[in-house]
């Protein structure tokens, strides 16, 4: 009798063992799906990183809409645009009404959205915002 109810709890141990491993291989494989981002890991963020370390070293003291052509000329002399990437184009003021994004120039080229303000308190702080954009003309965090 004592065989067949240590067999038993064996046999129900290895079936729980079983049935939790393959939830979490389940669980691990379908993760991935839902955490594929186009930013990741991108041209994008290489270019958004350089444009932080720009901001961040003051290297540009225009505002407005000469903040974003400084940054063009920037972009354009770094090497991080190839002549087979899209070209940034230079856009005005962003329509949206959020505070942090009012009056924010517009760098685009087609697919990645930057939107740049400098502070007008403090002249060493910009507002930077990006988005990759995917069949879409705004970042959706500038629709109100």
């Amino acid at each position: 009798m004592t065989f067949l109810y240590s067999s038993l709890s064996i046999l129900f141990l290895s079936g729980i063992i079983l049935i939790s491993k393959h939830a979490t291989l389940f669980t691990n494989i379908n993760s991935t799906e839902y955490l594929e981002n186009p930013y990741k890991s991108s041209k994008y963020q290489i270019t958004d990183r350089y444009i932080l370390n720009l901001l961040y070293k003051n290297e540009l003291k225009d505002k407005g809409n000469g903040l974003c052509y400084s940054l063009k000329q920037k972009l354009s002399s770094s090497g991080f645009i190839g002549t087979s990437d899209k070209e940034y184009f230079v856009f005005n003021k962003s329509s949206s009404l959020h505070p942090l994004l009012i009056n924010s120039c517009i760098l685009s080229d087609g697919n990645h959205r930057i939107l740049v303000k400098s502070n007008p308190s403090n002249k060493k702080i910009y507002n930077l915002n990006t988005c990759v954009t995917v069949n879409k003309y705004r970042c959706s965090f500038e629709e109100d």
